[in-house]
């Protein structure tokens, strides 16, 4: 998806923020408001250095997504949140505090899109993709992208 889309993907270095590191939320926001300022999309996915895979990393991981995505939300230009994976959805549109959803028709089955009706999003626009469904091409349907157009 990244080279077709004007697509900016960061790693959240889950190991870094393990070790208490608070510069990683600071670095990704940064990078992501220049190339939010240059009209990019940006992706922000985790990444997890293997000895760090353990049970109930999950946590962590959603827990970290969530600081991230309320950071960025708070000072980026932006019209649409895409977010992957369900229990992640759910987990950062509450820290977002958003309790209400338009869900417009679904592109495939376990991706959405629709519309923020309530809370400091209200009126923005999300897609969300489960974890395990979909491809590339699915991302970009969802960024409102077509393969080629670009």
């Amino acid at each position: 998806a990244q080279k077709y889309s004007n697509l900016k993907v960061y790693n959240l270095d889950i190991g870094r923020v393990l070790k208490g590191d608070k510069n990683v939320f600071e670095e990704i926001l940064n990078k992501s408001l220049r190339e939010n300022s240059l009209g990019k999309n940006i992706l922000i996915r985790q990444k997890v250095p293997k000895q760090y895979e353990t049970p109930g990393i999950e946590h962590k991981i959603e827990a970290s997504l969530c600081k991230i995505a309320e950071m960025l939300t708070q000072k980026a230009d932006f019209e649409q949140i895409l977010v992957i994976g369900g229990e992640t959805s759910q987990a950062i549109f509450s820290t977002l505090g958003v309790q209400t959803l338009e869900l417009f028709d679904p592109i495939i089955i376990g991706c959405g899109r629709g519309r923020f009706t309530d809370g400091p999003l209200r009126g923005k626009y999300f897609a969300i993709k489960g974890g395990s469904i979909g491809s590339a091409s699915v991302l970009l349907d969802l960024l409102g992208i077509k393969a080629g157009s670009i």
